[in-house]
């Protein structure tokens, strides 16, 4: 198929897409996708230990990647990641062991909501506009990354918030007297905060990195993905909405309005 024949294709669907999102309302959209959305999340939670899957892998691998002294592995149990750290002991109150692992677990699902939010969006326009599967694909694809993002984010928060917690509730379980166990955590918490910051992360930058990963990415990154590939429909949906609709015809013919009275 030659550029020519390529760009008409293209200027072709456009033209039908535009036509198509010109012969609905607003409203008739709107409810399609209310219900589109109702279908997916419900798809999502279902499917909600395959969706945190590639997640969980993935952040592992940039996590042990990145801060191989910190964080030791990533297991999935269900939805959620339970996050193995490195703590040391600093050979405090004669422990066998100069390192010990403390465990942390979070749920992961949280950060993936993004997901449904953009399907049901892309699949309540299949029925006014064409090519939606690729795009629900590239969205699968896309999506992830910014799941990861999010995640690692809140992986950090844990690591610098919750080490000296976690840490001495694991020391007192293990049998370690209450005050050597909060002795030892604060330690390795000071270790922790020393690994953030060799690798330029401190407390106020990950608790920023957290919080928009957790409150704004999950929305933004799909509707702002959705959009993109969707400006024909929405640019022709918009001229829709806003279309005055013509007069209704009265019994002797089309309504007309009355002239302006004289002053």
């Amino acid at each position: 198929m030659s550029e020519q024949e390529t760009r008409a294709q293209i200027e072709v669907e456009q033209v039908s897409t535009e036509e198509a999102a010109r012969s609905i309302r607003l409203g008739t959209f709107f409810m399609v996708a209310v219900m589109w959305l109702a279908f997916s999340f419900a798809v999502w939670f279902a499917l909600r230990t395959v969706i945190v899957f590639p997640v969980i892998r993935m952040a592992h691998w940039v996590l042990t990647a990145w801060m191989p002294e910190l964080f030791q592995a990533a297991a999935q149990s269900y939805q959620q990641v339970k996050l193995s750290l490195y703590a040391s002991t600093h050979a405090i109150g004669g422990l066998p062991d100069s390192q010990f692992i403390v465990d942390i677990s979070f749920d992961a699902l949280k950060f993936c909501y993004g997901l449904p939010i953009y399907v049901g969006l892309t699949a309540a326009t299949a029925l006014w506009s064409d090519r939606y599967w690729p795009k629900i694909l590239l969205g699968l694809v896309i999506l992830p990354v910014t799941q990861v993002f999010a995640l690692v984010g809140n992986a950090l928060k844990v690591a610098g918030f919750e080490m000296a917690a976690a840490a001495s509730t694991g020391l007192v379980d293990a049998g370690v007297a209450p005050a050597v166990a909060q002795q030892v955590a604060m330690a390795a918490n000071n270790d922790v905060l020393a690994i953030l910051s060799k690798h330029w992360m401190n407390l106020e930058l990950i608790a920023v990195w957290s919080q928009f990963g957790t409150l704004i990415v999950p929305v933004l990154a799909p509707v702002a993905l959705w959009i993109a590939l969707n400006g024909t429909f929405l640019r022709a949906l918009q001229g829709s909405a806003l279309a005055e609709p013509e007069p209704a015809p009265g019994p002797d013919g089309p309504t007309q309005s009355p002239p302006p009275s004289s002053p």
